[in-house]
């Protein structure tokens, strides 16, 4: 997270809880007194949710817009939004989803996983990639036998085309 914000310090951090601000922040002072970035600016989901709605709300109110895909001025543009950990399953991706919706443009940056959850993501990206080639095979095979049955439905036609032209000779040469 700290390497992702370096290279985009323009943009918000989003955590989960107190604890999470403490650990970006922690992470970050660490390249900070490498690179001498500047503070990042840090928010707690929920509070910067509550925040935005309320700015929102205003804006709409006043400007009397109604529509709700537009993008309210002086809204946060960008952020990095730290998933929650694994352990609060349930009911923090609720808040998770309110903390996306903190700027114009967030991007989820979740956790490493753990063993089990990595080697399980490894069997189904395999899956995944088997069942693709086994598609791309068949498709393979069925353009093979498309392109065989074109063959002989044309070698077909000529045979029928020589047939009629020999037959047509014959009453030709029979009529003569």
């Amino acid at each position: 997270m700290a390497h992702r914000w370096l290279a985009d310090s323009g943009a918000v951090i989003v955590v989960h809880d107190q604890e999470q601000e403490q650990q970006v922040r922690t992470a970050i002072d660490r390249l900070r007194t490498e690179t001498g970035a500047a503070e990042p600016r840090i928010l707690q989901g929920a509070a910067a949710y509550e925040e935005r709605l309320g700015r929102r709300r205003e804006w709409q109110q006043s400007a009397g817009i109604t529509l709700g895909q537009l993008v309210e001025p002086g809204v946060i543009e960008r952020a990095y939004v730290l998933a929650p950990p694994a352990s609060a399953a349930g009911r923090a991706y609720g808040d998770m989803t309110r903390a996306l919706s903190v700027a114009a443009e967030a991007h989820l940056v979740s956790h490493q996983p753990d063993a089990w959850t990595a080697a399980q993501a490894g069997i189904e990206a395999k899956r995944i990639r088997d069942g693709m080639a086994s598609q791309a095979r068949a498709e393979n095979v069925c353009q093979v036998a498309a392109a065989a049955e074109i063959r002989e439905a044309g070698r077909r036609r000529e045979q029928d085309a020589e047939r009629s032209h020999d037959r047509a000779v014959g009453h030709d040469a029979a009529g003569v």
